[in-house]
């Protein structure tokens, strides 16, 4: 969608070339090269998207291995949260509503 905008400048300028001397062609023709390559800015992403994995704690001699099992699957859960956090930041990005 961001496309649309860049193809009617060019198109317009195209249109308004015609009437143009050489100079203003070469002018008209730089603006437009110029909108088409300019780069987004993105903006700052939010710290889940940043984020790295977080480990349980080492396992206590004597504790059942499921408890370890239970504090990995909790660290991934966590994980599973901020990637969606970050994945809903991006559509909203996209989107324009952020």
């Amino acid at each position: 969608m961001a496309r649309r905008p860049i193809n009617i400048t060019i198109m317009s300028l195209l249109l308004l070339a015609s009437c143009q001397s050489d100079a203003e062609k070469v002018a008209a023709a730089a603006a437009a090269k110029a909108v088409a390559e300019a780069q987004t800015i993105l903006p700052e992403f939010p710290d889940d998207c940043i984020a790295k994995v977080r480990r349980p704690p080492p396992p206590i001699v004597g504790q059942p291995a499921r408890w370890q099992e239970q504090r990995w699957r909790d660290a991934a859960d966590a994980r599973d949260r901020q990637a969606a956090n970050c994945d809903e930041f991006g559509k909203q990005y996209k989107a324009g509503t952020h």
